[in-house]
C-alpha cells in the first residue's frame, strides 16, 4: 500500500474519523479501479495499465490534502516517498491520474455528507433526559452525526432500537446501582484491572482499528486491493455505525449516570437513591447516553473484519489513553465484549445501553458487508493485450455504455459494447491504436 501520512494535529476528532471513512474508501476505489477484482464504491473506471501502487499514492494524496490543505508540504513529502518506489513509465503516470480522478470523485461525493451542518438543537432536560454533565457544554456535542449520510445503510436509523428500559422497572434498577458502584471516581468496588480497561477503552476505536487492519492484512499476505478493501469496509462500518448510533443518541436523549444518580430521587424508583456527590471515573462524554458509541463502532468494525476472516484472530492494540499497557485479543469479537464492561467501569454507561450498542454494531458491520465492495464473479485466464475488467454499479436492466479514454477527459463510445452484467471483460482491439488507457461504465 501508499505510504499513509496522517496530520499530527486533528481537531475535532469527529472530523479526523470522518476523513479516515474517505481516505480509505478513495485508496480502495483507485487500486480496484485497475484490478476490477470488487463492485466499486461509485467509482465505474478501469485502468488495465496503470499502476495501482501510484493509483494508491496519488488519490491517499489528494483526498488528505483536501481536508488538511494546510499540512501541503508535509502531505508531498509522503506522496513522494511512495512515488519514488514505482518504476518511471506510463503505468505510473496513469495511476496518478487515475489517483487523482478517484479522489476528485469521493470528495464531491461526500462533501455533502451533513458532517458540516451546524446543529444545536436545545435541550431542557428532566426526568431521564440529557442535561448538562459536569465540567461539559451546555448543550450536546456531534448532533449534526444525527444527519449525516451514511456509505451503506438506507438510513442512519435503519437499525436503531427500541427505548431504554423504563425508569420505574427492574432493569433500570439493577442497571443503575451496578454503574453507581463500579463507576464512581473512587469506587471501592472496582479493581486495579478493572480500572485499566476503561482507561484502555477511552481511545476511540476509529483510531485503534487501524493497527488491527494492518495486523490482519500483514498476517494474511494479503494483495494490495484486498488490503484496500479491508480498509474500506472496516471505516465504512465504523461510520455508518456513528450515523446509527448518534440517530439513537438524539431520538431519544437518554440522561447519563452522572446525572440520573444524582437526581435518583427523582426517577420513581424505590431501588434507586440518590447521590448529590456523585461522579465517574472520567468526565462524561458530552452527549445523550443511550445507546453505546463505544460499543456500536467498535461492534461494527470488528464484526466487519470477522465477517471477512472470521472471528479467531489474534492482535496486539495499544491505547493512547493507557500507554505502556498493551492488550492481547484472540478473537475480534473481545474487543467490543471489553468495550461493553470498559464504559461500565469508567463510569459512562450503563451495561443495558452497551448491549444495545453492541448489537447495533454487528448489524451495521453486518450489512455493510453484505451490501458494499462484494466480489465480483471469477473471470478466468489472465487479461491480455487490450483486455480489462471492468465492474459497473449498474441499476435494473439498464445497459451501461462502455467509453474509453486516454487522459480521463476526452471519452468515446466502444462500439456495440454494452452490458448489464456485475462483472464484464472486455477485449478493446483498438487500444493500443488509439491510446486508450481508462474505460468506463456510463448509465443511458
Amino acid at each position: 500500500m501508499a505510504v499513509i501520512f496522517y496530520p499530527a494535529e486533528i481537531n475535532p476528532p469527529l472530523e479526523y474519523l470522518r476523513f479516515l471513512r474517505s481516505f480509505a474508501a478513495t485508496q480502495f476505489e483507485a487500486v480496484n479501479a485497475v484490478v476490477g477484482k470488487y463492485t466499486p464504491y461509485v467509482v465505474n473506471l478501469a485502468a488495465p495499465g496503470a499502476s495501482p501502487e501510484a493509483a494508491a499514492a496519488q488519490a491517499a494524496h489528494d483526498i488528505l490534502l483536501r481536508y488538511y490543505p494546510t499540512s501541503q508540504a508535509a502531505l508531498d513529502a509522503a506522496l513522494a516517498t511512495s512515488l519514488a518506489a514505482v518504476a518511471d513509465g506510463t503505468a505510473k503516470n496513469d495511476g496518478i491520474t487515475l489517483g487523482a480522478s478517484v479522489a476528485m470523485q469521493i470528495w464531491n461525493l461526500r462533501a455533502s455528507d451533513g458532517m458540516t451542518l451546524t446543529v444545536s438543537n436545545a435541550f431542557p432536560g428532566g426526568v431521564g433526559l440529557w442535561s448538562p454533565t459536569p465540567g461539559g457544554p451546555t448543550t450536546p456535542v456531534q448532533q449534526q452525526a444525527a444527519y449525516g449520510t451514511p456509505w451503506a445503510l438506507h438510513s442512519a436509523s435503519q437499525f436503531r432500537p427500541g427505548p431504554p428500559p423504563a425508569l420505574t422497572s427492574g432493569l433500570w434498577a439493577t442497571d443503575f446501582n451496578e454503574i453507581k458502584s463500579l463507576g464512581a471516581t473512587n469506587s471501592a468496588t472496582r479493581t486495579p484491572e478493572q480500572t485499566d480497561i476503561a482507561l484502555f477503552i477511552i481511545d476511540v476505536p476509529g483510531y485503534t482499528m487501524n493497527s488491527v487492519a494492518k495486523q490482519v492484512a500483514a498476517a494474511k499476505g494479503l494483495s494490495i486491493v484486498d488490503t484496500a478493501r479491508v480498509f474500506a469496509l472496516m471505516h465504512m462500518a465504523g461510520d455508518d455505525a456513528v450515523y446509527a448510533i448518534f440517530d439513537a443518541k438524539y431520538a431519544y436523549n437518554f440522561w447519563r449516570p452522572v446525572t440520573a444518580i444524582r437526581a435518583a430521587d427523582t426517577d420513581g424508583n424505590a431501588a434507586t437513591a440518590p447521590d448529590v456527590d456523585w461522579l465517574p471515573l472520567r468526565a462524561t462524554p458530552p452527549h445523550p447516553e443511550y445507546p453505546c458509541a463505544h460499543c456500536c463502532v467498535g461492534g461494527a468494525m470488528c464484526g466487519a473484519l470477522a465477517a471477512i476472516f472470521g472471528d479467531d484472530f489474534t492482535f496486539t492494540m495499544e491505547s493512547t489513553t493507557l500507554p505502556g499497557k498493551p492488550r492481547t485479543f484472540h478473537k475480534f469479537s473481545e474487543y467490543p465484549a471489553l468495550a461493553l464492561e470498559g464504559r461500565l467501569y469508567a463510569g459512562f454507561h450503563y451495561r443495558f445501553s452497551s448491549v444495545v450498542g453492541g448489537d447495533m454494531g454487528q448489524k451495521v458491520g453486518a450489512y455493510v458487508i453484505g451490501n458494499a465492495l462484494t466480489a465480483g464473479p471469477t473471470l478466468s485466464g489472465q487479461l491480455q493485450a487490450g483486455e480489462f475488467r471492468i465492474t459497473p454499479r449498474n441499476r435494473g436492466n439498464l445497459q451501461n455504455r462502455i467509453e474509453a479514454s486516454s487522459d480521463l477527459l476526452n471519452w468515446s463510445s466502444l462500439t456495440n459494447y454494452t452490458s448489464t452484467d456485475l462483472t464484464v471483460q472486455i477485449l478493446d482491439p483498438n487500444a493500443a491504436a488509439l491510446n486508450h488507457k481508462f474505460y468506463r461504465a456510463v448509465a443511458p
